[in-house]
């Protein structure tokens, strides 16, 4: 006998405006979660992770740089899809997304991550409730 087939559609709310999108490639350098935001760390992708001063950096770096700047440094965009280590991934350069959509990081917050965003056209957005 037939069988009726029954498929189910999950709509993600991720892009949050119309803003143009640029993207480009890149190797993975770490496990990298799709939407989460990305680094370029010598020509690897690797998340955004919480950033803390390292003995190098107060000795090498004049002054010593916050952990807000540790976790911004070398910002490069956000993770189109899941990649596993040394795979190629799309990543987002430009565009509007929203922050619900966004996993982060144990200590990152958005409200660090929008300013250094918005110096790359990319814009954080909340999802305004309508109900």
């Amino acid at each position: 006998m037939y069988e009726i087939n029954e498929a189910t559609l999950t709509p993600e709310n991720f892009f949050a405006g119309d803003f143009p999108i640029e993207r480009d490639f890149g190797t993975a350098g770490a496990t990298i979660a799709k939407h989460e935001p990305v680094k370029l760390v010598g020509g690897q992708i690797l998340p955004v992770t919480l950033g803390t001063a390292t003995a190098a950096d107060e000795e090498n770096v004049v002054p010593a740089r916050t952990a807000e700047e540790n976790t911004v440094a070398g910002l490069y965009g956000i993770a189109a899809e899941d990649a596993a280590t040394g795979e190629e991934t799309v990543i987002y350069l430009t565009g509007e997304f929203f922050t619900e959509s966004i996993p982060l990081k144990t200590g990152v917050t958005a409200d660090v991550l929008k300013p250094h965003f918005r110096k790359l056209n990319i814009f954080l957005k909340e999802m305004k409730n309508n109900g």
